[in-house]
């Protein structure tokens, strides 16, 4: 006889740890994305090394990442998309004798078998046995090699309704923001600030991130902690997008509600 609350317990740790993982093999592709959904993009510029900065952290579905939920508020505008290094291609390669065998699933795997053997079996036999490219949850991705990622990037700007960048400063991204200033699209530029998702190291990285690109775009208003953001209009002039103090929205949220007012759905 099954313990009930046993394999409930079970499915919830199996939701926790694979959930995450799922919704990499389920990610669409950018081009998949773009046919999927007919209306005009939005471009999502960020470092790299934010790909997998998590925020917060769901009981039911594991870990969420700063782009997750910046891409859940804009996806409501337009199919989000994103540019990827080719070096950081990641492959489901899990061989299902792994999964049999581990100690952390395989208890997991048999008991869930004795409910349905046959859609357990399916899952780890074929799915996870198979070599699927692993795209992170968030905006769709192209990869694209070093040398020509800055074509690419060009060709998806000219395809984008707006942008949208986690502050940061890299070189990348240094080169990306000279590129819109010089084509004069700042107006279609928005700068959204994390740092009050971050801490420690992050938040002082992020503050010298600020400094550096008050440097570079001169007429950056001063920063304010209430701020979430700053956009331009056609003039170049940029305005701080502000949380009101007795708003019950998340910062994301209200951003998002922002960019819906500013850009339309």
């Amino acid at each position: 006889m099954i313990n009930p609350v046993s394999v409930m317990t079970m499915l919830m740790k199996l939701k926790q740890m694979i959930t995450p993982e799922v919704k990499k093999l389920f990610q669409k592709s950018l081009q998949e994305k773009l046919d999927e959904d007919q209306r005009k993009p939005i471009l999502l510029l960020r470092s790299f090394k934010r790909d997998n900065y998590e925020v917060e952290y769901d009981f039911g579905c594991g870990r969420i990442t700063l782009e997750e939920k910046l891409v859940n508020v804009l996806g409501e505008i337009g199919p989000v998309l994103a540019a990827g290094s080719s070096r950081d291609i990641l492959k489901s390669s899990v061989k299902a004798s792994d999964c049999y065998n581990s100690k952390i699933y395989g208890d997991i795997i048999k008991e869930l078998k004795n409910i349905d053997s046959i859609f357990i079996s399916y899952l780890i036999d074929n799915i996870l046995e198979s070599e699927i490219i692993l795209r992170p949850a968030g905006a769709a991705r192209e990869y694209y090699d070093d040398n020509y990622w800055k074509d690419n990037i060009i060709k998806l700007m000219e395809l984008s309704r707006f942008y949208v960048c986690i502050l940061d400063f890299t070189d990348s991204l240094e080169w990306e923001l000279d590129f819109i200033k010089n084509n004069n699209s700042l107006h279609k530029l928005v700068i959204f600030f994390p740092h009050r998702l971050l801490w420690g190291d992050e938040l002082q990285l992020w503050i010298d991130s600020y400094d550096m690109l008050q440097k570079k775009l001169s007429f950056l208003p001063l920063f304010e902690h209430s701020a979430l953001g700053v956009y331009f209009n056609k003039y170049e002039v940029s305005f701080l997008i502000k949380k009101e103090v007795n708003s019950q929205l998340t910062d994301i949220e209200v951003m998002g509600k922002f960019l819906q007012q500013t850009f339309g759905k």
